[in-house]
C-alpha cells in the first residue's frame, strides 16, 4: 500500500511539472519503471525565408521612395465601354517619352473600334487627359498587345519613366527582383496613388513568345498595360501582360520587353527611346 502511494504522488508530481512546461515551452521526458525524467527545450522553428516561392519579401526603402516620385508618370487608362454605358475598360498606362503613354492594346482596343474617347488621369488630382491613338501594331500576337497613346493636349508634360535595355536580361538574370505600379482594382476609377504589386522575381525568358515570365506578382486586372520595374535601377524591363480567368485569378503573368516597345514607338514616330 505503502508503495502504491509513493507511485501516485510521484506521477502527481511529475504530471504538474509537465502542465508547468509546457507553460514555459519544455518538455518533459520520463520513464516511470527506471525513475528517470529529464526536460528536454524544443529548437525554435527556422524563420520562413522571405524569397521562398509564393512568399514576397517587402519592398526596398529606395523603391518605396521611388514609387512616391513615379506616380506622377503611371496614369489610370479607362474608357466608356462600347455596349453599355454604366462599364468602364480600365488599365495602366506609363509615360514612356514626353506627351506619350505606353498601355497594352486589349486596354483601348474596344474604345478604338467604336469611337469612345480615351482618357488618363494621375494620382496627383489633375483633371482627366484626353489621350489620342498613335498606333496598335498589327496581328494581335500577346508579344503585340501593346498601345502607343498621345495627349490630345500638346502642352501637357509628364515626366517619362527610365527604360531598361531589356536584351541584356535575357540570360543570366533569372532571380532579379522586379515590382510593378498600376491600378489593379477594376472597380472604381479614382484618382488614388498606384498600388505597388509587391516585390516578385524574373522567372525565365519564354524564347518562343519573345517575352520575360514573372514568378509571385500580386498582379490585379487592372494591372494590364502598367510598366514592370527592376528593383536594382527602378528601370522600366517591361509593359505587363496579363490575363485573367473568371475568378480575377492571373492565369498568364507575362511581360513584353520594352525594347519590342521601344521599336514599335520609332516605327510609329521616327523617335528613338
Amino acid at each position: 500500500m505503502t508503495a502504491h502511494r509513493s507511485t501516485t504522488g510521484i506521477k502527481i508530481v511529475l504530471t504538474f511539472i509537465a502542465l508547468v512546461g509546457l507553460g514555459l515551452n519544455f518538455f518533459i521526458v520520463l520513464d516511470a519503471d527506471n525513475g528517470y525524467f529529464g526536460v528536454i527545450k524544443p529548437r525554435a522553428a527556422a524563420a520562413e525565408p522571405a524569397d521562398k516561392p509564393g512568399v514576397q519579401p517587402p519592398p526596398s526603402k529606395e523603391v518605396v521612395a521611388y514609387a512616391e516620385v513615379a506616380k506622377k508618370s503611371i496614369l489610370l487608362i479607362y474608357s466608356e465601354s462600347c455596349n453599355d454605358s454604366s462599364r468602364a475598360n480600365q488599365g495602366t498606362g506609363f509615360v514612356i517619352k514626353s506627351g506619350y503613354v505606353a498601355t497594352n492594346a486589349h486596354v483601348v482596343k474596344e474604345a478604338v473600334d467604336c469611337g469612345k474617347q480615351i482618357f488618363a488621369k494621375d494620382s496627383v488630382g489633375s483633371a482627366p487627359y484626353k489621350l489620342v491613338l498613335v498606333g496598335i501594331p498589327a496581328g494581335g500576337s500577346e508579344l503585340n498587345d501593346i498601345a502607343i497613346l498621345a495627349f490630345e493636349d500638346k502642352s501637357v508634360s509628364l515626366p517619362p519613366l527610365d527604360l531598361a535595355d531589356s536584351d541584356d536580361y535575357t540570360n543570366g538574370h533569372m532571380g532579379d527582383k522586379v515590382f510593378t505600379l498600376g491600378y489593379g482594382n477594376i472597380n472604381h476609377i479614382t484618382p488614388e496613388s498606384p498600388a505597388m504589386s509587391g516585390v516578385g522575381t524574373l522567372s525565365q525568358f519564354d524564347s518562343t513568345k519573345n517575352m520575360f515570365v514573372t514568378e509571385n506578382m500580386s498582379l490585379k486586372p487592372g494591372n494590364s498595360g502598367g510598366p514592370l520595374l527592376l528593383e536594382s535601377d527602378r528601370k522600366v524591363l517591361g509593359l505587363v501582360y496579363s490575363r485573367f480567368n473568371d475568378f480575377y485569378i492571373a492565369a498568364t503573368s507575362m511581360i513584353i520587353p520594352i525594347n519590342h516597345v521601344k521599336r514599335f514607338f520609332r516605327e510609329k514616330t521616327n523617335v528613338a527611346l
